[in-house]
Protein backbone atom coordinates (compact mmCIF):
# COMPACT_ATOMS: atom_id res chain seq x y z
CA UNK A 1 0.00 0.00 0.00
CA UNK A 2 1.39 3.24 -0.95
CA UNK A 3 0.38 6.52 1.01
CA UNK A 4 0.34 9.93 -0.71
CA UNK A 5 3.23 12.10 0.84
CA UNK A 6 0.49 14.37 2.79
CA UNK A 7 -0.63 11.57 5.29
CA UNK A 8 2.43 9.33 5.46
CA UNK A 9 4.04 9.90 8.86
CA UNK A 10 7.33 8.45 7.64
CA UNK A 11 7.55 11.34 4.69
CA UNK A 12 6.24 14.32 7.24
CA UNK A 13 9.19 13.73 10.03
CA UNK A 14 11.50 13.87 7.34
CA UNK A 15 10.76 16.54 5.78
CA UNK A 16 10.11 18.12 9.47
CA UNK A 17 13.82 17.05 9.98
CA UNK A 18 15.44 18.18 7.21
CA UNK A 19 13.56 21.89 7.16
CA UNK A 20 14.70 22.03 10.50
CA UNK A 21 18.45 21.03 9.47
CA UNK A 22 18.37 23.71 6.94
CA UNK A 23 17.91 26.10 9.28
CA UNK A 24 19.78 25.09 11.91
CA UNK A 25 23.09 25.15 9.40
CA UNK A 26 21.99 28.45 8.27
CA UNK A 27 21.90 30.01 11.94
CA UNK A 28 25.30 28.01 12.70
CA UNK A 29 26.84 29.54 9.94
CA UNK A 30 26.67 32.96 10.81
CA UNK A 31 28.84 32.20 13.90
CA UNK A 32 31.34 29.78 11.55
CA UNK A 33 29.89 26.56 12.94
CA UNK A 34 28.77 23.34 11.24
CA UNK A 35 26.52 20.99 12.91
CA UNK A 36 29.10 18.15 13.58
CA UNK A 37 30.61 20.41 15.87
CA UNK A 38 27.92 20.01 18.56
CA UNK A 39 28.70 16.25 18.91
CA UNK A 40 32.45 17.46 19.57
CA UNK A 41 31.34 19.94 22.25
CA UNK A 42 29.03 17.49 23.68
CA UNK A 43 31.72 14.80 23.99
CA UNK A 44 34.12 17.44 25.33
CA UNK A 45 31.98 19.49 27.95
CA UNK A 46 29.35 17.61 28.53
CA UNK A 47 27.91 15.50 31.39
CA UNK A 48 29.38 12.01 31.22
CA UNK A 49 26.79 9.42 32.25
Amino acid sequence: MKLAPEVSHGFNTRRAHRAFDRLLNAYLQRESLATGFWGSVAKIGGSQR
